[in-house]
């Protein structure tokens, strides 16, 4: 009973997401809105980043001006993410349009230096204003967005105590 009734919560979930409208119906719909699409603890789940960078796409089709963010965890987990140490996570955010990320606790499973060379890759800026490396601020404290009508939308990061904790403590040497 408990398989059947997932399935169909599934199911149920998949048709709330399918709207059959032409594009010039909504098209200017949202002129002036902000949309903000956000994820976390996808834990490498590959198959959902065609369904956000779809989302996205459909709002900006209607005017919208959307931001994408992440609030960490995405680098580990599916077998495919793992194995590349998060590097085809990042590969598909950048396909998907992220605008923005910070950190979870499962960043930091490769060490510090991989998730340097992850923000490297990464076509979005990773804001952690409480992450230090050797006393400074290792990544962007914020990121300010600018939409076309002026209006400026300030984003931060923060990560979890729980991560100097949780890391291998080897993984984090010099990071606070």
């Amino acid at each position: 009973m408990k398989k059947f009734l997932s399935v169909l919560l599934a199911l149920a979930m998949i048709f709330s997401l399918t709207v059959t409208v032409s594009a010039d119906e909504t098209k200017g719909e949202m002129d002036g809105y902000v949309v903000v699409l956000h994820t976390n603890d996808v834990h490498g789940a590959i198959s959902g980043y065609a369904k956000v960078a779809a989302l996205k796409k459909a709002y900006e089709a209607e005017g919208a001006y959307v931001l994408l963010m992440d609030a960490g965890d995405f680098c580990q987990g599916d077998p495919t993410v793992s194995v590349s140490q998060g590097k085809t996570a990042v590969e598909l955010m950048n396909m998907a349009g992220y605008d923005v990320t910070t950190l979870g606790n499962h960043e930091f499973d490769y060490g510090y230096d991989n998730l340097v060379n992850l923000s490297k890759e990464a076509k979005f800026p990773i804001v952690a204003a409480n992450v230090l490396y050797q006393g400074k601020v290792a990544f962007n404290a914020n990121q300010i967005f600018t939409t076309p009508s002026g209006v400026k939308i300030g984003v931060f990061g923060l990560e979890t105590p729980e991560t100097a904790t949780k890391a291998h403590p080897a993984k984090i040497k010099g990071v606070t």
